[in-house]
């Protein structure tokens, strides 16, 4: 998956992305290349139980798989962190990181077989929040 400041929806090339989806009325979409295309499906990917993306449009002439950072920061609460080394993607409600997008050939690649809650950073997570709620309770600023 590809994070793209200029896509105004998200995009998929397989079905077998979706943890469901429904038929649409075709709509036009412009590839990069200027070539007009229509999708036909319309529904929801889940990423590694982690981004729910809804509104994600099927389409298989596309090369790559789209997420639309406007359509995620706008309806999905998330605050994306880029650097020149990648970008992460953080829950604004949680203040949990998600996802590790790295920059490879100028473009944000989204590596969706990294899940960066790994059982041990979720461990590590609750130490460090238990521990400063307890330093709050203590008096502490």
């Amino acid at each position: 998956w590809i994070l793209d400041s200029g896509a105004t929806d998200h995009i998929s090339i397989s079905l077998q992305n979706f943890s469901s989806y429904k038929r649409i009325t075709p709509i036009s979409i412009a590839l990069p290349n200027g070539e007009i295309v229509c999708s036909e499906y319309s529904g929801t990917v889940v990423l590694n139980n982690n981004i729910n993306l809804q509104n994600v449009f099927y389409v298989p002439q596309f090369s790559f798989n789209l997420i639309s950072i406007s359509q995620l920061v706008s309806f999905k609460n998330y605050e994306l962190n880029f650097s020149s080394h990648g970008c992460t993607i953080q829950d604004i409600q949680t203040r949990k990181k998600t996802f590790i997008a790295k920059l490879i050939g100028g473009l944000y690649i989204l590596d969706c077989s990294l899940n960066i809650l790994s059982s041990a950073t979720q461990f590590a997570n609750n130490v460090v929040n238990k521990t400063s709620l307890w330093h709050l309770r203590l008096g502490h600023p």
